[in-house]
C-alpha cells in the first residue's frame, strides 16, 4: 500500500501451493495498491484470478 508517499507491506504469502488465498490486515487509507510475485509452482507464470479491495 502507498502510505504517505511509501510503499507499506501489509501482507506476504509464500510458498503458497493452495488455489485460493486470503489475507487479513489492519485497514489502511490509501492511494495505490501493489503486488509483487516473485516466483510461481511452475516458475514459468504467475497469476491473479481475482482481487478485492474495500473501502
Amino acid at each position: 500500500m502507498l502510505v504517505d508517499n511509501a510503499w507499506r507491506t501489509v501482507a506476504t504469502v509464500r510458498d503458497n501451493t493452495r488455489g485460493a488465498v486470503t489475507s487479513t490486515f489492519t485497514p489502511v487509507t490509501t492511494t495505490a495498491v501493489r503486488i509483487v510475485a516473485r516466483n510461481s509452482n511452475d516458475h514459468a507464470y504467475s497469476r491473479i484470478i481475482e482481487l478485492q479491495i474495500y473501502a
